[in-house]
């Protein structure tokens, strides 16, 4: 909330954006958050998906096109290391920075923001300001399934199954 504070409304509102389309899901994202985090949910999973984007604009761009890129950011090796807990990527609160910040600048009218925001209708911004169709991922592709599935995490997200020991 600190840091959108510090920006332009409209650029509080495009923060707002990213959130109506963290909701689709893809099975490497899905088990991106599991090794990350040691834990699966639906709750989880939106927490963690608000940690990556506090992560930053860049994290969270090459993490909506190849999950297994958050083996690159040094936050994510530092939990692999066990040097932060685990959970250092459940932030749920980031959810609701851009509407505190907004709020903060403009009265205490959340529902302004809310309603300035319109939605993205499926569109990512990106760290430009351009923006672009959100992909879908497969619906064959979804699902998580463990323990059925726990032999394909290593094979389709190969660099952070190396950084986290295999779960039970």
């Amino acid at each position: 909330t600190e840091r959108l504070v510090a920006v332009p409304p409209e650029d509080i509102l495009r923060f707002n954006e990213l959130f109506p389309g963290l909701e689709r899901k893809s099975w490497k994202a899905l088990a991106a958050c599991y090794l990350s985090t040691g834990h699966l949910s639906d709750d989880i999973f939106d927490y963690f998906v608000r940690g990556v984007v506090a992560l930053g604009a860049e994290a969270f761009e090459r993490f909506t096109v190849d999950p297994d890129s958050l083996a690159d950011h040094p936050v994510v090796a530092e939990i692999a290391q066990g040097r932060l807990p685990q959970h250092v990527l459940l932030a749920e609160e980031v959810g609701w920075a851009a509407a505190e910040a907004y709020v903060r600048l403009h009265g205490g009218d959340e529902e302004a923001c809310l309603e300035r925001d319109g939605g993205t209708g499926g569109r990512v911004h990106g760290v430009d300001g351009s923006t672009r169709e959100q992909s879908q991922p497969d619906s064959s592709d979804v699902d998580v399934d463990l323990p059925r599935d726990r032999d394909l995490i290593p094979v389709r997200l190969p660099r952070l199954s190396a950084m986290f020991p295999r779960r039970p």
